[in-house]
């Protein structure tokens, strides 16, 4: 079972082999459930479509069955072959080419490796990332309450900035995360569409009617080429997971700089972070350098995607070379579910954050508020004379009478002090509207009310259970 078929005389050459067998074997494991429920599903639905529900094709139901519900011996095989061929193979080694020749029922490469398993892939790997997005929200949205009084620093550009608070910062990334459990329906909603058959010879619509609502479509494509026509099916939900995948880094990023022993404002527990090789005193956080890492190959992986599809529109370029994108699809669900439990599991410095939070002469952009809002002073000027202030403190000068150099450039005399205005920088208080409690109130709310409404989805799991459960019963008789 060389690949020798039609009008093929020989076995594919090493050279062969190597460019392309080798290739589209790496996509196994990742399709392979996916490959025997869909071969299942065409099993029965070829009978309940008229066709004789022969002896061969029920020892074909009860050697595939057995395969589910992970692709079993087809991901051992190490066989270098594509899976089509790989699992035609396996069958003739076991069950004889008599038998395994009732399989095929008019697939093809296009409805498999290019429609129906990469949709079945997608579908529920945006759904385990829909469960873990909601997982990490919950858990930001917790945090976001339990800390929504403890002052932190804001690094700028990593610099020192303002004052915030700790829960303000959580409920910030929760309320930016939502949007992305919403791309990640609209995507399915797309991806629910099953591919179209060639013609309309009514035993093919037959075949196909009983195929696709059993795998959990509720679309099926009007016509032949809309499987050719464009390839969204491979990027579409690659850009929803990478998008993700990036803002998760973002965070990764901020956490990794605030574990070093220079910010000391988070610790990684220990089962999520690794020793070092060489030096005992150290705790890396691989985790974060991994999720970083992972979403910029993820960044390159979608791009290659994008300039893969341009090519002759019935081309197999896009499913050839699968398998990196079904790695690094994976791989982006792996960082969401690591970041979730690295912030349930880690813990906050609190009296660190609130030491550090008024550093830096933090409070300068209070000052210059209560100038620019309070007193009318226009706020290129406070700026500037604030600025002054800020370098004469920083270099340990003589403090500057902001105050009176402000009421001498604008010929009028102001309601406060230079005392008043140095008295906010060391108060080390934040006034009460930078807290942001209304706007923490709401989030909360907002946030309660979309993660009251949401579901799991498993739309493909429950359909590959319901078709296991189904050949059984065949099987059994």
């Amino acid at each position: 079972m060389e690949g020798v078929g039609g009008r093929l005389s020989r076995g594919k050459s090493a050279a062969y082999r190597g460019v392309i067998s080798r290739v589209e074997a790496r996509a196994v494991p990742y399709l392979a459930r996916y490959m025997v429920a869909t071969d299942l599903v065409y099993l029965m639905a070829a009978s309940d479509a008229g066709s004789p529900d022969t002896p061969q094709r029920r020892e074909l139901l009860a050697v595939l069955v057995d395969l589910l519900p992970d692709g079993g011996e087809l991901i051992t095989t190490g066989l270098d072959l594509d899976l089509l061929t790989l699992r035609e193979a396996w069958l003739i080694d076991r069950v004889g080419p008599d038998v395994a020749g009732h399989l095929h029922l008019g697939r093809n490469r296009t409805e498999s490796l290019k429609q129906y398993l990469p949709r079945l892939f997608f579908r529920e790997l945006l759904a385990q990332q829909r469960v873990a997005l909601l997982r990490l929200i919950t858990t930001l949205r917790r945090l976001g309450e339990e800390h929504r009084d403890v002052p932190m620093p804001v690094y700028h550009h990593l610099q020192h900035a303002m004052v915030s608070t700790l829960g303000e910062y959580l409920l910030s990334w929760a309320t930016n995360l939502v949007p992305h459990v919403e791309r990640l329906d609209q995507v399915d909603h797309r991806l629910d569409l099953a591919p179209s058959i060639n013609n309309e010879r009514p035993e093919l619509k037959r075949l196909a009617d009983g195929v696709w609502p059993r795998l959990g479509f509720t679309r099926v494509a009007r016509l032949r080429h809309q499987q050719h026509a464009t390839e969204d099916q491979f990027f579409e939900p690659m850009f929803a997971l990478e998008a993700t995948s990036v803002a998760i880094a973002r965070l990764a990023e901020d956490l990794r700089l605030w574990m070093t022993s220079e910010f000391d404002l988070f610790a990684l527990d220990d089962s999520d972070a690794a020793g070092s090789s060489g030096l005992p005193q150290k705790k890396n956080p691989f985790g974060f350098q991994a999720i970083i890492g992972g979403a910029s190959v993820g960044a390159g992986r979608l791009a290659a995607q994008l300039t893969t599809s341009i090519a002759p529109s019935e081309g197999l370029e896009s499913a050839f070379q699968a398998a990196s994108l079904y790695e690094a699809a994976t791989d982006a669900v792996s960082h969401t579910v690591f970041i979730e439990e690295v912030l349930d599991s880690g813990r906050f410095n609190l009296d660190e954050l609130e030491r550090k939070a008024y550093w830096g002469e933090a409070l300068m952009s209070e000052a210059c508020d209560m100038l620019v809002f309070e007193q009318n002073v226009p706020f290129r000027m406070a700026h500037h004379e604030l600025g002054a202030l800020v370098r004469a403190r920083l270099e340990g000068g003589d403090v500057p009478d902001v105050v009176a150099a402000l009421e001498g450039r604008l010929g009028r005399s102001l309601d406060l002090t230079t005392d008043d205005v140095v008295a906010v920088l060391d108060s080390h208080r934040i006034p009460d509207f930078n807290w942001q409690r209304a706007s923490v109130t709401r989030a909360l709310i907002e946030l309660d009310e979309f993660l009251a409404g949401q579901s799991d989805s498993a739309v493909v799991s429950e359909a590959i259970a319901a078709i296991e459960a189904e050949a059984r019963r065949r099987v059994a008789g």
